[in-house]
């Protein structure tokens, strides 16, 4: 019975074996020619970005994609051009493309997080950066925006905590320390501030604010005459380098203060006002100075100064809880960039005035704030910015 069926059916079976065989050949040949369209779209694009022609590496790549649609190189090329062009939001939407094909491609979630944060959606970009640190607890991109975004949100315990793990991953790395010595000293815990800076001029022994940070840490810590002198070594070893430096200046004027010699207090005192004028400390010192050399009204004025900027502070205070809860408030964000670029608190100012023109792209007053940060960052020198 099987012989009958074999011949009766041989010639029909036959042709369809061919006629598959062909309809196979065919998609191979269709595959592969296809296959060679997108590789020459791919090179083209790559010779595109060789020209310094990103818009045209975007239109071959894009071609590419759409033959392959799920190829996962194609959408790491186009998010990493997204990336370095400063498109953010196309930057995302490659990488979740590049997620629904690879899901489980490294540092994801940690680019998608920095996009996220510069299109200032500051909440996602939290979100996002956690998510990397459940698949990569060590991911450096991821616990570096966490970081930051505690700072912004003035949450300095937090802040430590990303920091000090940043620290584990790279313990000789100058920002790191820099950073984690700063968030130490605003959270007022100065011996933990000494072995940071100790630290950091092993690696930097010429940086000037690592010798700043020892001397007001030593001020804070120890007002034995040995470590007050100490502290003022360190304090002239820093405005040896950068004159300019407000913060060294203050604590020198401090340090100044309690040796009792008020005039050379005074002095370093009237420099940092004019170097750093929205430091409100410095007013209050100088209200200390004054009166203690008989400088009357010299001292009700620094008094009335010091009580503006504290009311400044109260502002400031209430802005940035507003900024949190009200991501799209324009005025609060604007508001309170513009404190901060006055202040001379760049990384900040930033933070705030990009997020408004995120919200509003077009506004004059807030193009206009984020052209004078540009222009002072521009000026200053790098203690000088910290």
């Amino acid at each position: 019975m099987v012989r009958a069926f074999w011949r009766k059916h041989k010639r029909p079976l036959g042709l369809l074996i061919v006629l598959l065989a062909l309809g196979l050949c065919a998609i191979e040949l269709t595959r592969q020619a296809s296959v060679r369209r997108v590789h020459r779209h791919i090179d083209a694009g790559i010779e595109y970005v060789r020209l310094r022609r990103p818009g045209d590496a975007e239109r071959e790549w894009l071609a590419a994609i759409k033959l392959d649609p799920n190829n996962a190189a194609l959408w790491e090329l186009l998010s990493t051009l997204y990336i370095h062009t400063e498109q953010w939001n196309k930057g995302s939407e490659a990488l979740r493309q590049l997620l629904r094909v690879a899901p489980t491609r490294p540092y994801i979630y940690s680019r998608l997080a920095a996009c996220a944060l510069r299109s200032g959606n500051e909440l996602e970009a939290q979100r996002l950066a956690r998510e990397e640190l459940k698949r990569n607890p060590g991911d450096e991109a991821s616990l570096t925006i966490l970081a930051f975004l505690s700072n912004m949100q003035d949450n300095t315990e937090e802040q430590i905590g990303y920091l000090q793990r940043l620290l584990e991953r790279s313990p000789n790395n100058p920002e790191t320390l820099h950073a984690l010595a700063q968030a130490y000293r605003e959270a007022g815990k100065y011996p933990q501030v000494l072995p940071i800076v100790d630290r950091l001029i092993a690696v930097s022994p010429t940086d000037p604010y690592a010798y700043a940070m020892r001397g007001a840490a030593r001020y804070e810590t120890d007002a034995s005459p040995a470590g007050t002198a100490q502290a003022e070594g360190d304090l002239l070893k820093a405005l040896a380098s950068e004159p300019d430096f407000a913060f060294a200046r203050f604590n020198l004027g401090r340090v100044y203060l309690r040796q009792r010699e008020y005039d050379k207090a005074i002095t370093q005192l009237e420099i940092a006002e004019q170097l750093y004028p929205g430091k409100m400390d410095v007013p209050f010192e100088l209200a200390t100075a004054y009166s203690r050399t008989g400088q009357t009204e010299k001292a009700k004025l620094a008094r009335q100064r010091f009580a503006t900027l504290r009311q400044e502070a109260t502002l400031v205070s209430v802005l940035q809880k507003r900024c949190v809860l009200e991501k799209n408030n324009f005025d609060a964000y604007l508001q309170m960039g513009r404190l901060m670029l006055r202040n001379e608190n760049f990384r900040q100012a930033f933070y705030y005035l990009q997020h408004a023109l995120v919200l509003k792209p077009d506004n004059s007053a807030a193009k206009e704030a984020y052209q004078q940060l540009a222009a002072q960052i521009g000026r200053q020198n790098a203690p000088a910015s910290h």
